[in-house]
């Protein structure tokens, strides 16, 4: 179930990276003449009409390359986390609990014997 939940986990942020990707990488409002022209010549010399054939094919593969790059980055930053803090936990564990136990519920230490003192020769 922690694997599934995970696998969903990860789905659901690639998704909303990549989403966010297409919402912040590109034009946000009409696109310059200048511009427009170039990509439709692009477009002709692939043998398409319009410069949107080319323009959102393009741009939504710069989208999926940023959200992967994105994805990459986070996971790794992540298992960098996850290590760290499992290497912390570890340091400050002094000593491990009986099985299925926990550390206040050990058992007194044993006592071996008393040690007879050494009477000084008379």
């Amino acid at each position: 179930m922690a694997t599934l939940a995970r696998r969903v986990f990860k789905i659901a942020l690639f998704i909303g990276l990549f989403l966010l990707s297409v919402r912040c990488i590109g034009r946000n409002g009409p696109m310059p003449e200048r511009d427009a022209l170039r990509w439709l010549s692009i477009a002709n010399g692939l043998g398409l009409r319009e410069a949107d054939d080319v323009y959102v094919p393009v741009m939504l593969a710069i989208d999926l390359l940023v959200a992967v790059l994105a994805y990459v980055a986070i996971m790794k930053l992540w298992r960098c986390w996850v290590f760290r803090v499992s290497l912390c936990s570890c340091r400050s564990a002094s000593v491990a609990p009986v099985r299925g136990g926990t550390y206040f519920s050990l058992q007194p230490q044993r006592k071996v014997g008393k040690r007879k003192r050494l009477k000084p020769p008379v």
